[in-house]
C-alpha cells in the first residue's frame, strides 16, 4: 500500500504541475540527497541545531511525515535504486559488512541510473559520495550500474578527513586503505579534504559541467552524503558553533550543520544556473542515528539497526520548481517507503513525456500493486 500511495501522490503532483508551462518542454532534472545516519531529532525537528537552509526549505516544500526506510545503510540505498523491498536484497543479511565479503546487490536488478537512460531524451546520471552496494567486480560499481560519472567511496564508512577506510584493518606497513574513487579508477592523491566539502564541490561541478556540455539532456544526481555517519568528525569551525557540555554532541551537530550547508550550496547552484524551476529535489536520510553515539531519534523509540520507529522512520521532504505551488508548505501523513522513490522518478519522466508529446491531460494511467 505504501507504493500505491506514493504513486498516486506523484501522479497528482505532476497532473497539477503540467498545467503550468514546462521549462522549454524539457524533462525535469532530479536531485536526490541522502544523508547518512541522521536521526529524527535533527534539522527542522531540532531547534538547537543550526540548520537554517532546511528549516526554511521545509516551509515551502512537501513534508513527508510517515516516510520509512530500512534499519541500516546498504538495503535502504539498494531499495531506492532498484525499486525492491529490502528483504529482496542480500544486504539485509549483513549490511555488506565487512566489505571484504564477496557480495553485492543482485546484478539482475536494474538501477534507476540505468532505467532513466530509457527516457527520451535520456537522462545522464551522476553519483557522488557513499556507494555501499558492493564492488565485487566492475558490474557492481556505480559506473557498472549505469551512472555516467561517479566520485566517492565504495564501502560503508571512512574517515571524513583522510578517506581511510574504517571497516577493515590491514597489517603494517600499510595499515590503511584509502577509499576514494573517480569513475572506474582509484582517485590517487586526491584524499585529504573533509569529504562533506569535497563531495559538495564535485556535485556542483557535475551540475555545472552538465549544463555547459549536455544541456539538452536532463540529469539525475544521486548525492549520498557521508555525514553524519561515524566516525564523528566535524571541521573545527562547525564544531565551534556549539557549546554543549557533551563534546561529542558539539561534533555531531557540527556535522549536521555541514549537511545543511551542503543543501544550501547545491540548491543555490541550481538556482544560479536557472534550472531550479525544472528540478525535482528530494532530501532524506537512510536510517535513524545509533543512540550510543551523539545524535537522537527523540521522541521515537529505538536506534539504527533496530526495527523500532527510531531506526526506520526518518525525516523527508520534496521540493524543487516542479512541485506545484498548492503543495508547498503542506504535510503528507500517508505511509510511504523509500522503495517508491524508484517509481516516483520513472513516473515523473513518463508522465511529463506523455504531456509533451501527446499534449493532453486525458491520459489514463493504471496503478497496481507491484510485487517488489
Amino acid at each position: 500500500m505504501a507504493t500505491i500511495n506514493l504513486l498516486f501522490v506523484v501522479l497528482l503532483w505532476i497532473d497539477m504541475a503540467v498545467t503550468r508551462p514546462l521549462n522549454n518542454g524539457q524533462l525535469p532534472n532530479i536531485v536526490f540527497m541522502l544523508t547518512d545516519d541522521l536521526g529524527w531529532n535533527s534539522m527542522y525537528h531540532n531547534a538547537e541545531q543550526i540548520t537554517p537552509t532546511l528549516d526554511s526549505m521545509v516551509k515551502s516544500s512537501l513534508r513527508l511525515n510517515s516516510f520509512y526506510v530500512y534499519k541500516y545503510c546498504s538495503p535502504t540505498r539498494g531499495s531506492f535504486q532498484t525499486g525492491r523491498f529490502p528483504y529482496k536484497l542480500c544486504a539485509s543479511r549483513n549490511n555488506l559488512n565487512p566489505p571484504t565479503i564477496p557480495e553485492g546487490i543482485n546484478l539482475g536488478y536494474t538501477y534507476i541510473s540505468k532505467k532513466l537512460q530509457e527516457a527520451n531524451p535520456p537522462y545522464i546520471s551522476y553519483h557522488v559520495g557513499k556507494w555501499h552496494q558492493g564492488f565485487l567486480n566492475h558490474s557492481y560499481t556505480p559506473i557498472g550500474r549505469g551512472y555516467n560519472k561517479s566520485y566517492g567511496f565504495l564501502t560503508g564508512g571512512e574517515d571524513h578527513f583522510n578517506q581511510h577506510q574504517t571497516e577493515v584493518n590491514c597489517k603494517p606497513p600499510n595499515p590503511y586503505i584509502v577509499d576514494l574513487h573517480e569513475n572506474d579508477e582509484p582517485a590517487f592523491g586526491k584524499n585529504g579534504t573533509y569529504n562533506g566539502y569535497v563531495f559538495t564541490e564535485k556535485a556542483i561541478n557535475f551540475i555545472t559541467d552538465h549544463i555547459k556540455n549536455n544541456g539538452d539532456n536532463p540529469f539525475f544526481l544521486y548525492y549520498a552524503l557521508h555525514n553524519t555517519h561515524g566516525p564523528y568528525e566535524s571541521p573545527d569551525d562547525m564544531t565551534a558553533l556549539y557549546n554543549f557540555n557533551e563534546t561529542l554532541r558539539n561534533v555531531f551537530d557540527g556535522m549536521a550543520t555541514v549537511v545543511d550547508n551542503t543543501v544550501k550550496n547545491v540548491t543555490n547552484k541550481l538556482k544560479e544556473l536557472n534550472i531550479w524551476n525544472n528540478t525535482l529535489f528530494i532530501w532524506t536520510t537512510d536510517n535513524g542515528v545509533p543512540v550510543n553515539g551523539a545524535g537522537s531519534n527523540y521522541p521515537l523509540r529505538g536506534s539504527k539497526s533496530t526495527n523500532f520507529e527510531g531506526g526506520v522512520h526518518v525525516p523527508a521532504l520534496v521540493s524543487g520548481g516542479i512541485l506545484p505551488n498548492n503543495m508547498r508548505g503542506k504535510q503528507l501523513n500517508g505511509l510511504m517507503h523509500i522503495t517508491g522513490i524508484f517509481y516516483l522518478y520513472l513516473l515523473v519522466s513518463i508522465y511529463i513525456y506523455i504531456y509533451i508529446h501527446v499534449h493532453t491531460l486525458k491520459v489514463q494511467i493504471g496503478i497496481q500493486h507491484f510485487v517488489i
